[in-house]
């Protein structure tokens, strides 16, 4: 379970990635949609508690940009990362194994 040289993302890191926010199927829920496609090509959404988005989503306006907090459950075959997303995911199985690469372009981290 070590990072990967080079690489921003570590083991255990709370992740936000890029999604766009909508209404979920109750007050305490939003839907998700992310740009990040899992190792399967599957676009990545799903629901996910409120409290799962970064605050800095204005979340009384939907549909609105925003991102989903995910962890970083593993970084292995040095270009492959495993995500837990919170909540339920519509597009697969949970946890999801992204490229790396997808993971880096499609993650909101600070420069």
């Amino acid at each position: 379970m070590k990072a990967i040289k080079g690489k921003k993302i570590r083991p255990g890191q709370a992740l936000p990635i890029k999604s766009v926010i909508k209404q979920g199927m109750s007050d305490e829920e939003v839907y998700f949609l992310t740009s990040l496609r899992s190792t399967r090509n599957q676009l990545v959404h799903g629901f996910v508690p409120k409290e799962n988005i970064e605050s800095s989503a204005d979340l009384s306006k939907l549909p609105a940009e925003g991102a989903v907090v995910v962890t970083v459950m593993d970084c292995y075959d040095k270009d492959k990362v495993k995500l837990l997303f919170p909540g339920e995911l519509v597009s697969g199985t949970n946890p999801v194994v992204a490229n790396i690469k997808d993971v880096e372009q499609n993650a909101a981290l600070a420069q």
